[in-house]
């Protein structure tokens, strides 16, 4: 494990998140839509390749004995993916589409231990489905 100092934006984030630890306010999802043959195979195999090629994705925050907050780099972490399929009528697979979304993009992160993203891919049709990735904004500020 690699030890950083946490960047200022870093530890604004921090100094909220312990006031309301249940919040997802600072949460960063994004939401596609995709049609068409996906290779579930291979959009595992890409997400397995960003988590293990940026530090980021792989860290988590700490104080040390001095109050000093610190950024921790794990060496390998697996993969935080939810993968759900539904089959119903075209009105209960809406709702269970929003149900989806919400679930993913209210995830309550700790900051104190990784994975601070999360995935999501919904299949709800043949050849459709809803792709979610979820960040902590810890760990998508400007700096890092």
């Amino acid at each position: 494990m690699k030890v950083i100092k946490a960047s200022i934006y870093q530890q604004r984030f921090w100094l909220e998140w312990n006031i309301n630890k249940q919040s997802a306010c600072y949460n960063t999802c994004l939401i596609y839509e995709v049609f068409g043959n996906l290779n579930e195979k291979a959009l595992l195999f890409a997400a397995n390749r960003l988590i293990n090629n940026n530090d980021i994705l792989r860290s988590f925050f700490t104080e040390d004995d001095k109050g000093e907050l610190n950024q921790t780099i794990s060496e390998q972490l697996p993969l935080n993916f939810e993968r759900r399929e539904i089959s119903c009528s075209p009105i209960k697979t809406t709702i269970q589409i929003n149900k989806f979304i919400e679930q993913i993009k209210n995830h309550q992160f700790n900051l104190m231990e990784p994975p601070l993203y999360k995935f999501g891919l919904l299949k709800y049709s043949v050849d459709k489905y809803i792709f979610a990735i979820n960040f902590h904004h810890i760990i998508s500020d400007a700096t890092t």
